[in-house]
């Protein structure tokens, strides 16, 4: 799983107001010589007030971002 970087908003430290997604990578053997790679992206809306995060999901059809990344996995392979 990586960090949640911020796609859009402000952070002041003690506040913060976001948009932040947050990407899980899932490694499986498929059997020899065969391995199955997907990747789920979990999209949110963050608040912190005085460093309590408060998470809302936020539904994003996009899958722009997982098709990218499993791209440049393949390309590395």
């Amino acid at each position: 799983m990586t960090a949640s970087p911020r796609l859009d908003g402000d952070n002041y430290g003690v506040y913060e107001k976001a948009l932040r997604h947050r990407l899980r990578v899932n490694v499986r053997a498929a059997g020899t010589n065969r391995t199955i790679v997907s990747i789920e992206r979990i999209v949110f809306k963050r608040e912190r007030i005085l460093f309590v995060d408060n998470d809302e999901p936020v539904t994003d059809t996009s899958r722009d971002t997982e098709k990218s990344v499993l791209d440049a996995i393949g390309k590395a392979l």
